[in-house]
């Protein structure tokens, strides 16, 4: 040995009797990145909990502030002494000024955003003391007992996490969150751990980090709601033309009307809440109090608090058909009725009749997904897979399949999309008798026995919940949007927007298929 193992270890041989628990020691400080005795100063607690006991780690951090080649740095790179690290115990031991020593100068590849604290400038997420104790306390109780928690309870864990470090740095870039993640996996190894049949997958908290990502980019899509139009002061109310204030939208952001207010919103919801729990059937009185509670759903989805977990609870029927309508007709001005369905039916027979001119060979995927259909199959589920097809897009990313007896708790939800999608409950969906719609990694809806009632809640949640559509499916959605809901916006786009490539207004892919499908007698 040499460095700064050599050093370190003359000062463990004095505290620990025993060598393989030195080496182990050596081995995880290695792990963890340690390449010079000056590393050692962004060693905490929490970097060694679960591969060291309460103890040794003390004795670990007493070694390394003893250690004679620290001895040359500031001082206040170890405000936590031996004493403190025993009253606060492990879990809490933490150097506070470490990433204060950090020089001024140290270059960067990432950007941090303006609302970041001081906290050591780009490296803060070193002295980020995960809040533990805002952990619902049933859930802190499994992590101590080396259980792992539930998928709506590490839901929950992650929800509290990103607010604590968004507290902190409001543009965390994914180092810090990686940091972070892999600090909860050593706390608690048997709970957050990546593990298939005993055997670490990846760094073992691969998930655990997509998750914080995933949940920071939904927190700030939430917030990214476009500012309102102001009407000139002399303009009617009358009169003024209702603006598209977000893509595709004609009222996404309503405000409630002359003589309401919140607390007659709030009681209208209880109201709501009330039918559904007693599976009240009076379309006419649900339609009406979804109708007069819009404002309030929508505020509740854009505001940025709540993820679709809440809104499933607080707003019910939202993500029920008739529900989901009329929040949809609201937002977007198209109604979903009889007319619409008839429409929506005669359009996809035209694709599909359109795809069997052109693809008549049964070897291909399109030749397969026709003959499926010919034999039996659900021709408007078959015109979508053949959209995927045509554009060469991700079928995984609208339909996973489970089991045909599977229900919504046999759903493995961290496998499925962030984006809304179909959850099928048998071999395709071609054939399915049931289906569940998802969105967020939730299961919304599981009670649909037609393709088109959940194809439908599917789609409407892109713009209900004002989600981007992924690029891997692009431009199916935007043929589905302009085609069969006639959602038809000639400036933005609803794909998320990718690194590189130029971004336009109508997909050129999508309007070369509509001209085709037009010259096959397009029907409105």
């Amino acid at each position: 040995m040499a460095g700064w193992e050599e050093h370190l270890t003359t000062y463990l041989r004095s505290v620990f009797s025993q060598e393989t628990t030195i080496k182990q020691v050596i081995g995880v400080l290695m792990n963890l990145g340690v390449d010079s005795t000056q590393d050692l100063i962004y060693v905490a607690a929490d970097d060694l909990a679960g591969a060291l006991k309460p103890i040794e780690i003390r004795k670990v951090l007493t070694c390394i502030n003893h250690c004679e080649e620290l001895s040359t740095l500031d001082d206040s790179c170890f405000s936590d002494s031996e004493d403190s690290a025993s009253q606060r115990g492990p879990a809490s031991h933490a150097r506070s000024s470490a990433s204060s020593s950090l020089p001024s100068s140290a270059s960067t590849t990432e950007s941090v955003g303006s609302g970041c604290s001081p906290l050591g400038e780009n490296n803060w997420h070193y002295s980020f003391n995960i809040p533990w104790n805002k952990i619902p306390s049933t859930t802190k109780k499994l992590l101590e007992d080396g259980k792992r928690p539930s998928d709506s309870q590490r839901r929950e864990v992650v929800r509290v996490l990103v607010a604590e470090i968004l507290a902190v740095c409001n543009k965390p870039g994914k180092r810090h969150i990686t940091e972070i993640a892999r600090k909860m996996v050593l706390q608690y190894p048997t709970s957050f751990r990546d593990v298939i049949e005993g055997q670490v997958v990846g760094t073992g908290y691969d998930s655990l980090t997509k998750q914080f990502i995933s949940r920071i980019d939904n927190y700030r899509r939430l917030q990214a709601k476009p500012a309102r139009k102001r009407l000139p002061e002399d303009a009617s109310p009358t009169d003024a033309k209702k603006t598209k204030d977000a893509y595709g939208c004609v009222n996404s952001d309503p405000v409630l009307p002359p003589g309401e207010t919140k607390q007659m919103q709030k009681e209208k919801q209880e109201e709501l809440l009330k039918m559904f729990m007693q599976k009240d059937k009076d379309a006419k009185k649900i339609e009406r109090l979804m109708v007069e509670t819009f404002p309030s759903q929508r505020r509740d989805i854009m505001s940025g608090p709540k993820d679709t977990e809440e809104i499933l609870k607080d707003w019910p029927f939202l993500f029920q058909d008739n529900g989901m309508r009329i929040h949809f007709k609201e937002l977007t001005g198209v109604q979903i009725d009889s007319d619409f369905e008839e429409s929506t039916t005669t359009k996809f027979r035209r694709v599909l009749q359109y795809f069997q001119f052109v693809q008549t060979d049964p070897s291909c995927n399109a030749g397969s997904i026709l003959s499926r259909t010919l034999s039996g199959g659900d021709g408007m589920c078959a015109a979508v897979m053949l959209l995927l097809d045509h554009f060469k897009e991700q079928q995984e990313k609208m339909f996973v399949n489970v089991d045909d007896t599977d229900v919504a708790a046999d759903v493995d939800t961290t496998k499925l999309p962030w984006t809304p999608c179909l959850v099928v409950c048998g071999d395709s969906a071609l054939t399915a008798k049931f289906f569940m719609v998802a969105v967020d990694q939730v299961i919304v809806n599981e009670h649909f026995t037609s393709f088109s009632k959940a194809f439908q809640l599917m789609f409407c949640s892109y713009y209900v919940h004002n989600i981007d559509y992924p690029v891997e499916m692009r431009a199916t959605l935007e043929f589905l949007q302009r085609c069969i809901f006639k959602i038809n916006p000639d400036k933005g786009t609803k794909v998320a927007r990718k690194e590189k490539g130029r971004q336009y207004a109508v997909n050129p892919r999508v309007v070369t298929l509509i001209s085709k499908i037009a010259n096959f007698e397009w029907t409105e």
